[in-house]
């Protein structure tokens, strides 16, 4: 009896404290050295030693103990609910950490907009995208970060939100607080709390690499379909992917020669050193560029001008290579056009030139016969330096005939022959092979080879030919592989002391100084009346026309 009454009025008093006073009791979290809560547990003992009555009954041992027991069962549950709100207060705490780290410290800006845009909330990485302070974010309209390109993409997205209630996204440049742009993608969903205006909340991303890497890619992509073939190979060399420009220059598809190697596309003009070369300039520089031909589809083949890029890993271990090509075809015709042009526009100069020259020789053999004529005592001098200049200016008149025109010799030996002939009126017969094969002299002995056969000549009838009938030449061939011999005989006498010492007496100190110094020779011999003078040409004087 006594027992239920005091744990009764502790329950009564227990009921009757105010919200403040439960809040203060159930506190345990507390310092027990707290004078407020000191204070507050005296006044309540206070109270409910006056709610016992004064004809309390004394209680008996066994009531008292019982009552003790009471008491210490009750402090025990106020302890163990302590040590709840303890838990509690520690796990809300928990709880608060996780929420700053999920919500602060998450990898993508969140922001909570007004139905009107203004920022009502922000996370740190909200704020550190922008590069600005949380708190200065707040109450700014998100518009301010917008770039004014791209307001009315918001604009779209936040009245389609309000209107649809679903969520939205787009992607849009910003501007940091620094002047940089970035571009973000944002998405938003609406909420609506009962009697509360619509919030938006916003999450932001960074794309601006994501949207760096497609650009470049869009540009990779369009560099691929340039003019240029382009294919690319794994490092063991097969071709992993070409473009439109290489099928349209080799006439293979893509499916053909995918899986394949570029040995497909070999012509028959390289020999092995010349890929041994390409990929030692691979393996050492890093890339190879030059001119080769290759076979198209068709089996023509082409001549193209490659390049050759390695690409490597971080590691520097080659990973793929970039071969880029252009048919040089039309290139190649251009340029042989281009030579063709400048050839023809040359030999045209050169005819002009040997034309005028032999017209200006032609006037000087007219004044020197008009000399010749006026004053007969000059006449065999006149007559010398006459065939002389007629051969220089037949020499002329062979070159600019047509077009890179050579000199051949046989044509060489009958014009000056007829020229010999008609000047000093001694016949001159000349004997070559039907099937001879004719020969060319070259250009730099061209003039004095002339001038060597105008003396031999001119030596022949002055020294027999003209008082004997005439002189016979025959061109033959030579001793010497590819040689010939111009043969000259006219009947007369020389000296038989060799030839320099002949060469003197004749007078022919000029063929002396004219002769080459390799490639061609004089012999000279008598065989009964007749003098036998023969000169002997080869290479590099000569060689044969092909």
């Amino acid at each position: 009896m006594e027992k239920a009454t005091l744990t009764g009025l502790a329950e009564q008093r227990m009921g009757s404290m105010s919200d403040k006073e439960r809040r203060r009791h159930k506190g345990g979290a507390a310092s027990p050295n707290d004078p407020e809560r000191r204070r507050a547990a005296e006044s309540m003992a206070h109270d409910e030693l006056s709610l016992v009555p004064a004809s309390l009954e004394p209680m008996s041992i066994d009531a008292t103990r019982a009552m003790l027991h009471e008491l210490h069962v009750h402090q025990i549950e106020l302890e163990m609910q302590n040590d709840e709100l303890r838990r509690t207060h520690m796990e809300l705490e928990i709880e608060r950490t996780r929420y700053f780290d999920l919500y602060d410290q998450a990898p993508v800006g969140y922001v909570t907009l007004s139905s009107e845009g203004l920022i009502l909330q922000a996370n740190l990485t909200a704020a550190a995208l922008l590069a600005v302070p949380r708190t200065e974010l707040l109450k700014q309209r998100i518009s301010r970060f917008i770039h004014v390109e791209d307001q009315d993409a918001y604009y779209l997205m936040r009245q389609r939100l309000l209107h649809f209630e679903e969520p939205q996204s787009c992607e849009l440049r910003m501007l940091r607080s620094d002047g940089a742009l970035a571009w973000m993608q944002l998405a938003a969903t609406l909420t609506r709390a009962e009697g509360s205006a619509p919030t938006l909340r916003v999450t932001l991303g960074d794309v601006t690499e994501r949207r760096q890497d497609q650009e470049d890619l869009r540009i990779a992509a369009t560099a691929f379909e340039a003019q240029e073939g382009i294919l690319v190979t794994d490092a063991n060399n097969v071709i992993l992917r070409v473009n439109r420009a290489f099928t349209k220059a080799t006439g293979y598809s893509a499916h053909e020669v995918v899986g394949k190697t570029p040995a497909m596309l070999k012509s028959a003009r390289h020999d092995k050193g010349f890929y041994a070369g390409m990929w030692k300039s691979l393996k050492s520089t890093g890339s190879w560029q030059g001119d080769l031909w290759n076979r198209r589809k068709s089996g023509e083949e082409f001549p193209e001008h490659l390049s050759i890029t390695v690409v490597k890993d971080e590691r520097g271990r080659v990973t793929h290579y970039v071969g880029y090509l252009v048919d040089a075809t039309n290139s190649l015709l251009q340029e042989q056009q281009r030579l063709l042009n400048e050839a023809a526009h040359r030999d045209m100069l050169v005819r002009e030139v040997h034309h005028r020259i032999k017209n200006n020789l032609q006037g000087i053999l007219g004044i020197l016969r008009k000399f010749a004529n006026k004053h007969p005592e000059t006449a065999e001098p006149m007559h010398h330096a006459i065939s002389q200049v007629q051969t220089i200016s037949v020499i002329h008149g062979l070159q600019g005939r047509r077009v890179a025109s050579p000199v051949l010799l046989c044509e060489l030996v009958r014009a000056i022959a007829r020229e010999i002939e008609g000047l000093w009126q001694t016949p001159i017969t000349l004997d070559m092979p039907a099937q001879w094969q004719a020969h060319v002299i070259s250009e730099d002995e061209s003039v004095p080879i002339a001038l060597v056969l105008n003396e031999l000549v001119l030596n022949a009838v002055k020294h027999g030919g003209q008082s004997h009938g005439g002189v016979g030449i025959t061109i033959q061939a030579g001793q010497a592989p590819g040689g010939v011999q111009v043969r000259m005989v006219n009947q007369g006498q020389f000296a038989h002391d060799g030839n320099a010492s002949a060469l003197n007496r004749s007078g022919l100190h000029l063929i002396s100084a004219l002769m080459p110094s390799r490639g061609a020779h004089i012999l000279r011999e008598q065989r009964g009346r007749d003098v036998v003078t023969v000169l002997e040409l080869e290479a590099p004087v000569i060689s044969q026309n092909l």
